[in-house]
């Protein structure tokens, strides 16, 4: 087997199991927020732990996300100049140096958490503003533990040990759930808010434990003139880059200031909804764009720009062939989803319709990550620090503007359109032309046109189809359609694509057959 084909089978791999994890931690995710929502509902409580949740994490996101993405290619570079030893006491130094930061700004947070209760949630009564001041005190150690758990993850992606993440992330995920189920009966809200804390602790404790088994040398604090030069220049990058984006990552808290000033129950309307669509991109988008990230660093490391590029458009190629039948699928089916899925205990089938709207509209949101999780992996490699910053500035602007002009109309519907419609990656393409030189983008557009006819008739399809499964049991209808539909609408999908010669469906059963005619060949000759 040669060199190239030892990579690809490794990418196949490693994105096996992080699918195969990412699966697992979101269905135990999605049980978790079954039992949140049938203890709480949408009701007060529900949007008070909504709101207090997304303060440490966003600020997590904000101090950690560009020193992780920045850290990627950088670990790659110093894995391929100077070895691994000096990338595992390069990341014992970023970690340390996070590990202070992070948590002078939790104990900060910890202070200021009526402040930012008042700030974040002005359409809350003044008792909700204190529940919610009080959760987010006893969440301000997620900032730290979240953050530095994000960090890690970078590090052991880029070292290809995928399987630190895949066990870390599983482990939490079940931690989480079985915290839930014990804490709630007793502590009520506040059971969940203990549950979430300890969840990143676990998780991060488990990639340390994993990580640093049989690798002393990663507590090592030896360094050198070089390791503090690349340090330096990481941080100062990072630092600058920080500061300049930090109000790309302000979406989720804004959401929840206006999401707070509308129809009571609206941030648990969109959380719910938010919840299906976070399961997709976890078990898909992030998963492509991790597993390719390193190679695409690589590429342009070693002066490879044409290369990298083909990896990018081959990711976008393939989250687009998923991507686009799912939100298809989503919309024709979410009401019985919702249903099935949260319609007991405390949440009612009024909640059923607001949250089904919120998934309708919210699928939306997929058209942005769907290529932008690999094109931006492209800027951070090339280290495009202005046009990062010019793209939140955008973003920032284009959120804003649609968010006074639908919110006023739409209620919590335009808050959701917002975010969705908020789509930036086009222009990535167009800077990456200019800078680095012409790549082969005729067959990114071509591959859209083809999706999108054949997502078209997967829907006329499975529309039609819906109408036809109805009997007198809501429920049987809802479990029918659930099953069937999504079948038809495979088996749609994938006999159009085999028809349209499309290269992916094309290469997997070229593959198969290859591999079946070697087995054959081999019982012959034995």
């Amino acid at each position: 087997m040669t060199i190239k084909n030892k990579k690809a089978e490794t990418k196949r791999f490693s994105f096996f199991i992080l699918t195969a994890s990412t699966v697992a931690s979101s269905f135990i995710g999605l049980a978790s927020t079954i039992i949140l929502a049938s203890n709480f509902g949408t009701g007060p409580e529900m949007d008070a732990f909504l709101i207090a949740l997304v303060v440490p994490k966003t600020l997590s996101s904000i101090l950690m996300t560009c020193l992780a993405m920045l850290a990627v290619p950088r670990f790659v570079a110093v894995k391929e100049d100077y070895g691994e030893q000096s990338v595992w006491r390069l990341a014992t130094h970023i970690f340390l140096l996070a590990a202070v930061v992070l948590s002078t700004a939790s104990i900060i947070l910890a202070l200021l958490s009526d402040q930012a209760a008042q700030l974040i949630a002005p359409g809350l009564s003044d008792d909700d503003q204190r529940m919610t001041g009080l959760f987010i005190a006893a969440l301000a150690p997620v900032l730290t533990v979240g953050a530095l758990e994000t960090l890690m993850k970078s590090f052991f992606q880029a070292m290809g040990r995928f399987s630190v993440t895949v066990y870390a992330t599983v482990f939490g995920s079940l931690c989480y759930l079985v915290l839930l189920y014990f804490l709630i009966p007793v502590y009520g809200i506040l059971g969940a808010v203990i549950a979430v804390s300890l969840q990143y602790t676990l998780i991060l404790l488990c990639q340390l434990t994993i990580g640093l088994w049989g690798n002393a040398h990663l507590v090592s604090l030896k360094s050198d003139d070089e390791q503090r030069k690349l340090l330096k220049t990481l941080v100062s990058s990072a630092a600058i880059l920080t500061f300049t984006t930090s109000v790309r990552r302000l979406n989720p808290l804004l959401e929840k200031y206006f999401a707070s000033q509308a129809t009571t129950g609206s941030v648990s309307y969109i959380s719910y909804g938010a919840r299906i669509v976070t399961l997709i991109s976890n078990f898909y988008l992030r998963n492509v764009s991790q597993v390719l990230f390193p190679s695409i660093a690589s590429h342009f490391a070693q002066a490879s720009p044409k290369q990298a590029m083909s990896e990018v458009i081959l990711g976008s190629r393939l989250n687009m062939f998923i991507i686009f039948p799912l939100i298809t699928g989503i919309e024709i089916l979410r009401e019985p989803l919702i249903r099935t899925i949260y319609e007991r205990g405390a949440f009612t089938a009024e909640d059923t319709v607001n949250v089904s709207l919120a998934l309708f509209y919210g699928s939306l949101f997929l058209l942005q990550p769907m290529v932008q999780s690999l094109s931006s992996k492209a800027l951070y490699s090339i280290n495009a620090v202005k046009f990062i910053s010019f793209d939140a500035y955008l973003k920032l602007a284009m959120y804003l503007g649609l968010m006074y002009l639908l919110m006023p109309r739409y209620g919590f519907i335009g808050i959701i359109l917002a975010g969705s419609l908020t789509i930036t990656w086009p222009l990535h393409f167009i800077y990456l032309y200019f800078r680095i030189g012409p790549y082969d983008f005729k067959s990114f557009l071509t591959a859209l046109l083809r999706i999108l006819a054949l997502s078209a008739v997967m829907w006329v399809c499975c529309i039609y189809w819906a109408e036809l499964v109805t009997f007198q049991s809501q429920t049987l209808t809802d479990l029918v359609q659930l099953i069937t539909t999504p079948v038809l609408g495979v088996l749609v999908y994938a006999g159009g694509a085999w028809l349209m010669n499309y290269p992916e469906i094309t290469l997997v059963l070229e593959k198969l057959l290859t591999r079946k005619k070697r087995k054959t060949s081999r019982k012959k000759s034995s």
